[in-house]
């Protein structure tokens, strides 16, 4: 393993980049990352940032010496019945493995050292999100019990390290320190270990799929059951997770590429709470921009109304939770709270409000005599604003228990619990009846109230003119699966939500299937030249039966099996991919 000495560190073949060795006198000295960090080669050090880990392999290869890719060919590993049996190096300093003479050679000669990507076994990791939503600094490492021994060193919601107390110390939240046991020092957590006490944010969701709580492209989903992570999963090229499944990317804006924008854009002028920060930090808004930024000492919380910090456990009006349901498929922004309950006892509609960011959810409320209009807290009475009604899905004053949703289809149904709202989806091809999901179709009479608006018409998101365009819902081959609400007085204009000055919702009852249908069509460049760029392309006029191969400007036309369509990248069965449509036939150009 050690033929030479230098200064690099190595990672340990079958160690799925936990374990690394460095070569001292010829001599391997090992060494593990720790508490779920992996080693990078490339950094030379453990990470606990989102990344792969490489993994030299011999499976499928004939007995022989092989260039190690996932350690830049600075070493060899020999296989031997497709397994590793040893590994040689590293090369001296200078000098990398050449696979074409199976022996070290000058960096310079070697042709390349081909990439570990398709040449080693890729295994995903994703980022430690044990910091997500805490101010920088030292927490206690959740789940520590009452020994309060190690504790987190956060930076950008980032987890920098994991560190411990010497023998005789527990780590004091409060200075932030590791301080002697017997001087009382004050062992508790800032971190809510029920939100995530897994990588991916199962505890204390719902059973069923949800987004990944590290995926920054809602690309990555989970399962869950019983709290406990079952699987994970990624959705196809050009298509992402919509909460419920993975659909075409035109159909579904990931809210986590929003940009979050400057914190004091449509806020009064004054002092704010910066909840992506946390409690305890603040801007004064001037303008709708930033024109300061502050932050609370340790243990206090920034109070608008009082317009001081004061103790964070003295603090009502602010709360934090590094991940929550309500905010995972939410771009960053304020929305109304309208299932918030105060001592068992519902809110003044409107008065609650929150805050989402990369998942993290903040909790507020308007003083008393005070609404929330989706932006601001507003007098009430003075102002011209009226709180919107509660849909029929609503939890308010409701006992607990399951309901079927009134507005999203057979499959849809909710769980109310003390006024809040967590909503489920039977699998396909099941429908919710009885308090229960059973297997069947949608048919009057099993299914109370079948919803047919979605038939014929592309998927997509459809306005829902009854509630006069506040609320819309989710088509997908023809059936209804979730129902959406703007926040605050924002109507749906086929979109996005807009202000209700700048759009004009339809009267009930004048919908068009075929003009909805087209707001979810995509547009035909009649003038755009063929072959444009290489590469692949579908035929979107055949119903990506056909598709296109492209090349120095030459187009050839290619078609797919019976039953199969081009999703982009290779043919599928028709029922696993929806192909977008135009606006206009070929005949308008």
């Amino acid at each position: 393993m050690c033929t030479h000495s230098d200064s690099y560190f190595y990672s340990i073949p079958g160690s799925r980049c936990t374990a690394y060795y460095r070569c001292y006198q010829n001599q391997p000295i090992q060494y593990s990352c720790t508490d779920g960090a992996m080693f990078d080669f490339y950094q030379q050090r453990c990470v606990r940032t989102e990344g792969t880990c490489y993994e030299a392999v011999c499976i499928g290869k004939t007995n022989g010496l092989y260039a190690d890719t996932s350690q830049g060919c600075r070493r060899a590993y020999r296989c031997r019945g497709g397994k590793i049996t040893t590994i040689e190096g590293p090369c001296p300093l200078g000098m990398l493995f050449d696979s074409a003479t199976n022996a070290c050679a000058p960096e310079d000669s070697v042709a390349v050292c081909e990439s570990p990507e398709t040449t080693a076994a890729t295994i995903r990791y994703e980022a430690d999100a044990r910091c997500y939503g805490l101010s920088d600094g030292n927490h206690v490492l959740p789940g520590d019990g009452a020994n309060c021994k190690k504790y987190l060193h956060c930076r950008n919601d980032q987890v920098v390290d994991v560190l411990e107390c010497p023998p005789g110390y527990r780590f004091d939240e409060r200075t932030q320190r590791c301080r002697m046991s017997n001087q009382g020092s004050n062992c508790r957590t800032s971190y809510q270990p029920q939100q995530l006490a897994d990588e991916n944010g199962c505890s204390y969701l719902p059973d069923g799929l949800h987004l990944a709580a590290t995926s920054h492209d809602c690309r990555a989903y989970v399962k869950c059951q019983s709290r406990r992570l079952v699987s994970r999963h990624d959705c196809p090229p050009m298509t992402v997770f919509n909460g419920q499944q993975c659909v075409p990317t035109f159909l579904y804006h990931c809210p986590r590429l929003d940009p979050p924008g400057d914190i004091c854009h449509q806020r009064h002028d004054g002092y704010h709470v910066d909840p992506r920060k946390g409690c305890a930090y603040y801007v004064r808004c001037q303008g709708q921009r930033t024109v300061e930024q502050h932050s609370c000492p340790n243990g206090f919380h920034y109070d608008p109304v009082e317009g001081s910090c004061i103790e964070s456990a003295l603090d009502t009006g602010c709360h934090r939770i590094p991940y929550s349901p309500d905010c995972v498929q939410r771009a960053s922004g304020y929305y109304q709270d309208l299932t918030a309950m105060d001592d068992d006892v519902s809110l003044s509609p409107c008065r609650a409000y929150f805050h989402c960011h990369n998942g993290a959810r903040t909790n507020f409320r308007c003083p008393y005599g005070y609404l929330f209009d989706g932006e601001n807290c507003v007098a009430q009475g003075a102002s011209a604003y009226q709180c919107p009604v509660e849909d029929v899905n609503s939890c308010q004053g409701k006992p607990n228990g399951y309901y079927k949703d009134a507005r999203a289809g057979c499959r849809a149904y909710h769980l109310c619990t003390n006024g809040h709202k967590i909503s489920y989806l039977c699998e396909p091809g099941q429908i919710y009846t009885q308090g229960k999901c059973i297997a069947g179709t949608i048919v009057q009479g099993v299914c109370d109230e079948p919803d047919t608006p979605c038939a014929g018409r592309p998927d997509g998101y459809y306005q829902d003119r009854d509630t006069q365009c506040r609320q819309y819902y989710f088509c997908q081959r023809g059936e209804k699966l979730q129902t959406l609400t703007c926040r605050g007085s924002k109507i749906f204009d086929g979109r996005s939500c807009v202000p209700p000055d700048g759009y004009t919702c339809p009267a009930a009852g004048a919908d068009d299937v075929d003009a909805a249908a087209s707001e979810n069509c995509i547009v035909r460049h009649c003038h755009e030249p063929v072959c444009a760029k290489g590469g692949f392309f579908a035929d979107y006029d055949s119903g990506c039966e056909q598709y296109f191969f492209c090349i120095d400007g030459k187009q050839s036309v290619l078609s797919c099996s019976d039953g199969y369509v081009f999703n982009g990248e290779l043919c599928v069965p028709r029922a696993s991919y929806y192909c977008p449509r135009y606006c206009t036939p070929p005949e308008s150009c």
